[in-house]
């Protein structure tokens, strides 16, 4: 399965920090994960009404308050409380792999159409470094401030892809 890796243990210590987060933020809250891959934040939070994700891997994974749609990011088309993009991929910059999406980004920005109150969008530090992707993405939104950023690892540090950051962003 080409998202295996998320099911290591070690990675949960993304899901940690978005969880701890959205904590008292999510009550009866839509939630929108794109290109999620495996949707294992899903099993982090608690409170909302329901959670959307998609991938175009399929996946096993169920839940009551889970839907996810085998569809390509540009396919999505949900108004949401919460929009997230864990993993902004290279493949608009950096990579031509199948798996990563050429248009994540410009989808994020098309979804952010419906104002959702939270937008959280994490990504490997060297493509801030390289390509400056967060940077793109702060200037962009221009009705969201940075409510919360992190960088973090992943341990121990196998390659490039176990430094990372997340940022959060909350509506003006």
């Amino acid at each position: 399965m080409a998202w295996e890796y998320l099911n290591d243990s070690r990675w949960n210590i993304r899901y940690k920090i978005i969880s701890s987060y959205l904590k008292d933020k999510i009550k009866d809250k839509v939630i929108l994960d794109i290109n999620c891959g495996i949707p294992t934040l899903y099993n982090y939070l608690e409170g909302f009404s329901v959670y959307y994700a998609n991938d175009i891997i399929p996946i096993e994974m169920v839940g009551d308050k889970l839907i996810f749609q085998n569809i390509k990011d540009e396919e999505v088309d949900i108004k949401s409380d919460v929009l997230m993009l864990l993993g902004l991929g290279g493949g608009e910059f950096l990579t031509d792999d199948p798996l990563e999406s050429r248009t994540e980004r410009q989808s994020l920005y098309r979804l952010s159409k419906y104002n959702p109150d939270y937008i959280i969008v994490e990504t490997i530090q060297l493509y801030e470094e390289r390509c400056k992707v967060m940077t793109i993405i702060k200037s962009d939104l221009k009705n969201y401030i940075i409510d919360y950023e992190i960088m973090y690892i992943v341990h121990p540090i196998n390659d490039f892809y176990h430094k990372r950051m997340i940022t959060m962003f909350k509506k003006k």
